[in-house]
Parts: structure tokens; C-alpha cells; sequence
């Protein structure tokens, strides 16, 4: 299964346009979470908490129908079945990156008295 998991890894990052995908990603999260949240770190923990645990019941659901199709499928496909839950943790790993971070920045740069407007 681990060999399964490490090809379906690399079928992954290895997609025609998956680094740039990743960094829009980023970079969108950053954008809304700037702009909702203006830098306030507790109401931030709360969205990444409520998204976070929407992707968790997403994996658990994908893991049992990984759970239940592996030993029937055949062994050449089998790395198939882990390619969607490996996006979904890129995916969401890029876009908390995004997320927390620019509203750390925004939190230090602007409400820390480091630029005035």
C-alpha cells in the first residue's frame, strides 16, 4: 500500500499544472483571508478550524471507500485510489499555508504600527 501511496504522490506532483495550481491556491487563500479577517488571529483560528475539519470528514470519507476497494481492485491501478485524497491534502495544506500566513504578515505589518497609511 505505502508504494501505492509514494506513485500516486509523485503521479500527482508531477501533473502539467499542479505547482501552479498550488500557488494560486496560496495566493487565494491569502487574498480572502487578508480581506475577511483583517488580521484578527482568533476569528482566523475559528475559519481554519471550521475548514479543517470539513476536510478531515472529507479524507475519512474517501478512506473508507479506500479501505473497501483496495483488496478487490487490481494491483496495477490501485495507486489510483489515493490520487483525489493526495490532491485534497495538497490542496488544503497550500491553502492554509495562504491563509495563516497572510494574516500573520497583515497582523504584523498593519496593526502592529510598522506602516502608516
Amino acid at each position: 500500500m505505502i508504494d501505492n501511496i509514494i506513485h500516486a504522490i509523485s503521479l500527482v506532483v508531477t501533473l502539467k499544472y499542479f505547482w501552479s495550481a498550488m500557488a494560486c491556491s496560496t495566493i487565494m487563500a491569502g487574498i480572502f483571508g487578508a480581506s475577511i479577517y483583517d488580521g484578527e488571529v482568533p476569528h482566523a483560528k475559528k475559519g481554519v478550524l471550521s475548514v479543517l475539519s470539513y476536510i478531515f470528514m472529507m479524507i475519512l470519507t474517501m478512506g473508507t471507500y479506500i479501505v473497501e476497494r483496495y483488496p478487490i481492485i487490481d494491483t496495477s491501478v490501485a495507486y489510483q485510489l489515493f490520487v483525489y485524497p493526495i490532491q485534497l491534502i495538497f490542496l488544503s495544506f497550500f491553502w492554509a499555508l495562504g491563509f495563516i500566513s497572510i494574516i500573520l504578515i497583515f497582523r504584523w505589518r498593519f496593526k502592529k504600527g510598522h506602516y502608516e497609511a
